[in-house]
């Protein structure tokens, strides 16, 4: 954690995982057979109990000056992720879910983002976060998790987040590209419309013009 610029909280007690492993044994350490066998020779086992421990995200916080996902430092010198939520309208406020595969979430109702200190892809994720909540703010609370069932909400999302990253030449675009093509196919072709494409391109200038604007300059 501390390589990630974290630390476990006081009195965090590891998790524990127990897992039983079975190695068979070799060829010339196995027993010979009896005669009830037909003389094959019996098969040897060996079980052994594979012990892990660990902390969680949720019993870490950060290191004093040392927080790793510091959205200004990795985002492009073109594009500054404060200016684009000042100019927008919306918050970003400090990660609460406790699961560790969530990039990031947001609550469109109440303008309110949060990008996850371990995201892959910060920027990205952002601009995705951002994108539900231009887009989405009557469907409450969208997670980016396997939980999802709103498909082409994400596909609209993660299509802002693309052009955004292409625009900025940031983040993994093919990783982007296979996570618009997954959530397709529960979407078929015939729900993404003119209307869709025209929604993406509006959300993904908005978020672009928002971020490349000083804040006194920016429209929101």
């Amino acid at each position: 954690w501390k390589e990630l610029g974290r630390v476990v909280k006081k009195g965090s007690k590891a998790l524990m995982m127990s897992m039983p492993v079975t190695v068979k044994a070799k060829a010339d350490a196995k027993p010979e057979g009896d005669a009830q066998d037909g003389g094959k020779d019996k098969a040897s086992h060996t079980l052994f109990i594979a012990r892990r421990n660990w902390f969680a995200l949720h019993q870490t916080e950060p290191l004093e000056g040392a927080e790793p996902h510091d959205l200004e430092a990795k985002a492009p010198a073109t594009w500054n992720p404060a200016h684009a939520l000042a100019a927008l309208g919306i918050t970003r406020e400090d990660f609460q879910s406790s699961d560790g595969n969530c990039q990031g979430y947001a609550l469109p109702e109440s303008r309110r983002v949060a990008v996850s200190p371990l995201a892959v892809e910060p920027i990205k994720t952002l601009c995705h976060e951002l994108a539900h909540c231009l887009l989405h703010s009557e469907q409450g609370r969208i997670e980016d998790g396997p939980e999802l069932t709103r498909s082409l909400a994400e596909v609209e999302a993660e299509s802002v987040a693309y052009l955004c990253c292409a625009v900025l030449s940031c983040g993994n675009l093919e990783a982007s590209r296979g996570y618009i093509q997954h959530w397709m196919q529960d979407a078929s072709a015939e729900q993404i419309t003119e209307k869709h494409a025209r929604r993406i391109m509006g959300a993904a200038d908005k978020i672009l013009k928002a971020g490349r604007a000083a804040p006194a300059e920016a429209e929101v």
